[in-house]
């Protein structure tokens, strides 16, 4: 289990760069530069007398160039301000992400915990054992031993997602047992036959999410838009029950708590 705590038991923190608030501060530094030196630019001027007229008051100098650099440094100081609370809105953010996604991560470590201890805690059964076991419990015995035997590579791998070695492996496994019919014979006459395909997509979306870190829902999401796999119609049907099941459990348990309400 430590390994499981080692992959998934990291801190988040997310942290602003130090060169926006350095930035923020050279655009302020900037903003008033440019005040000063349009402040300078007006001034000038004043040992006239009162009652002589000074065209220089006029000139390119106070009347253009000045206005636009204190315009300039206003427009400045105004970006560095709303960029100032602009970080600070975003480091609170990341402060909320952060914990967030610490609980996140948390729960996510006891639920791969529980997966993996469904494998760990697998024993062999002896022959006297299996003799005993009804059809249906064998076969699903059966699915988890060669699930354990195929995924033993890939037992610390940190290499998740739809798109992992490990994902493959699992669904081209799904597919030789769903469309072996030795299989699906033996599960008719030993009257499972249809359990069969649910025994067998039940034991791979527990793999999936153990090793792979996904449901078989998202595979089947994941291919319906990239038709990276082959997926059997079974598998199709299995899923779609599935969400109309639980759709429909939904629903009642809805209508349930308004009537309770009422």
């Amino acid at each position: 289990m430590n390994d499981i705590k080692n992959e998934n038991q990291t801190n988040v923190r997310v942290t602003r760069p130090l060169l926006s608030r350095k930035m923020n501060y050279i655009l302020m530094g900037l903003g008033i530069l440019l005040l000063l030196i349009g402040f300078f630019c007006l001034s000038g001027g004043g040992d006239v007398p009162d009652e002589v007229f000074d065209g220089e008051i006029f000139n390119t100098r106070r009347t253009v160039v000045a206005p636009i650099l204190l315009l300039l440094g206003l427009v400045a100081e105004i970006v560095a301000i709303m960029l100032f609370l602009q970080h600070d809105k975003q480091e609170k953010t990341d402060d909320s992400f952060a914990k967030t996604t610490k609980a996140d991560n948390a729960e996510n470590v006891r639920t791969l915990q529980e997966n993996r201890s469904y494998y760990d805690e697998f024993v062999q059964k002896s022959q006297i054992e299996l003799e005993q076991m009804r059809p249906a419990d064998l076969f699903r015995y059966r699915c988890k031993e060669a699930i354990i035997q195929v995924m033993k590579p890939y037992r610390q791998s940190n290499n998740t997602g739809c798109q992992s070695v490990a994902c493959k492996k699992l669904l081209s496994l799904a597919n030789q047992m769903s469309n072996s019919t030795e299989l699906m014979e033996t599960a008719i006459v030993f009257g499972y036959g249809g359990d069969f395909s649910n025994i067998i997509y039940e034991e791979i979306d527990k793999a999936l999410q153990t090793y792979c870190n996904i449901s078989i829902y998202d595979v089947w999401d994941y291919n319906e838009k990239y038709k990276e796999f082959q997926l059997g119609s079974s598998l199709g049907l299995y899923i779609n029950s599935n969400r109309l099941k639980q759709v429909l459990e939904k629903a009642v348990t809805e209508q349930r708590d308004s009537a309770k309400q009422q």
